[in-house]
């Protein structure tokens, strides 16, 4: 599948593949799982230069292997050993080039420790990076898994299709293509019919100052902390300078 970047360069080129053995059904926590490897195949995306191979596996006699692979910039073994830790990215220029807080490969590994597994990661600088999560799993079945989709789908305390979306203005900031197009599904699906996208700080400024210039305020604003051009903090702290002299307030909430 052809996936955009956030910096609007060629599209990547992201292959997925189950080998033979894998198992049509599973017992596993299935939100950790996806976490986990939309966390794994998001960095891949934001530091490849074309392809990201994803390639998920058995390994006997019960664990789970799923492998994402990079043709990348790479990275040192003293990088590789502080990897994990939160905040953690190669270097500050990286951090602006390629945006991110450094918190994903630490969630992702605290979600597989979790689930009783490991990340394992083979990397050299100009060479690309391959990460390998293998997580133990039981066998399932089809009436299972069934049942597990029922009881997921099933109404909890407010039911999203009992409410009103379509009259609110939303605006949704985010260097990463994948959040922009999850969020913007999101937002369809609730209905939302007014909704903004921005790619970094400074065109979320211009799109709320476009839309208080004529007289529109947004009832949301989502915006993504760590952001090429100008940060979420530095975006947000401009948009309440202007509403400030405006008299006007839209809510905004750090994603």
């Amino acid at each position: 599948a052809q996936v955009p970047r956030p910096d609007d360069a060629l599209a990547v080129d992201v292959r997925l593949t189950f080998a033979p053995e894998v198992p049509e059904y599973i017992k596993s926590d299935p939100l950790r799982l996806q976490q986990i490897v939309v966390n794994l195949v998001t960095n891949a995306i934001k530091f490849c230069r074309l392809t990201v191979l994803v390639k998920v596996y058995v390994e006997p006699p019960s664990k789970l292997c799923i492998s994402v692979q990079d043709d990348g910039i790479g990275m040192s073994k003293d990088v590789q050993k502080v990897l994990f830790q939160a905040f953690t990215q190669a270097k500050a220029k990286i951090a602006r080039q390629y945006g991110g807080t450094g918190l994903g490969l630490s969630i992702t590994q605290k979600l597989v420790l979790l689930m009783g597994g490991s990340v394992e990661i083979e990397s050299a600088q100009g060479s690309g990076s391959c990460f390998l999560v293998k997580i133990p799993f039981l066998l399932g079945d089809a009436e299972e898994a069934q049942a597990a989709l029922l009881d997921s789908t099933a109404p909890r305390e407010v039911p999203l299709e009992s409410c009103d979306f379509s009259k609110l203005s939303v605006l949704f900031a985010d260097d990463n293509g994948i959040n922009r197009i999850i969020a913007e599904n999101f937002l369809k699906d609730c209905g939302l019919r007014a909704y903004k996208l921005a790619r970094d700080g400074q065109e979320l400024v211009e799109m709320v100052t476009t839309a208080y210039d004529s007289g529109d305020v947004f009832d949301a604003i989502f915006v993504d902390l760590c952001m090429p051009m100008k940060d979420g903090w530095e975006a947000i702290k401009e948009v309440r300078t202007m509403e400030q002299r405006l008299g006007c307030l839209s809510p905004a909430y750090v994603i």
